[in-house]
C-alpha cells in the first residue's frame, strides 16, 4: 500500500509515524530489495549498450 494512502487512512498528522508504526525491516526483506537493484542495474546498463 501506498504509505501516503495509509496515512491518511490512518489519520496520522505526519508520515513519520506510519512508516515507524507500519515498517518491519529484516535481513530477508533488505536481502531481496538489494536484488531487485542489482537486477534493475543489470537491465539500465543492457539498455545502453
Amino acid at each position: 500500500m501506498n504509505p501516503k494512502a495509509l496515512q491518511y487512512i490512518m489519520g496520522h498528522a505526519n508520515i513519520t509515524m506510519t512508516l515507524d508504526y507500519y515498517t518491519h525491516v529484516d535481513a530477508c526483506s533488505v536481502k531481496a530489495e538489494m536484488e531487485r537493484r542489482a537486477a534493475f542495474a543489470i537491465f539500465r546498463i543492457k539498455q545502453a549498450l
